[in-house]
């Protein structure tokens, strides 16, 4: 399951990278909850590192996304993220775990 977990977010970042109409279509299927939930993932490194390069793609890209994420991240906790998304697996603390194990349920509430 993890290393399903790690090829998808692989796939959805390249998917993102070469196609701009496949990436809308994956904001608008809502794939940003599931990047910030698979990230939450501690049990699987690879995981949280292939759904935090897909994320920083996503938000580089889309204005909407950023806002949606530091919305639900916080300030601190998305000024982290931009700091170093490659390691931004290895400086999370528990809370921070926790409240993106909950972004599937979270962000909904937001949108």
């Amino acid at each position: 399951m993890y290393i399903q977990q790690a090829s998808a977010a692989k796939v959805i970042g390249m998917l993102a990278v070469s196609n701009a109409m496949v990436a809308e279509e994956m904001v608008q299927l809502n794939v940003i909850p599931l990047l910030l939930f698979v990230m939450g993932n501690v049990k699987h490194v690879s995981s949280q590192y292939q759904a935090a390069i897909a994320l920083k793609i996503f938000l580089s890209a889309y204005e909407s996304v950023k806002t949606l994420v530091v919305s639900f991240m916080g300030d601190t906790m998305y000024l982290k993220f931009k700091k170093n998304p490659e390691q931004f697996h290895n400086v999370l603390n528990q809370s921070e775990v926790d409240l993106l194990k909950g972004a599937l349920q979270s962000i909904k509430e937001l949108t």
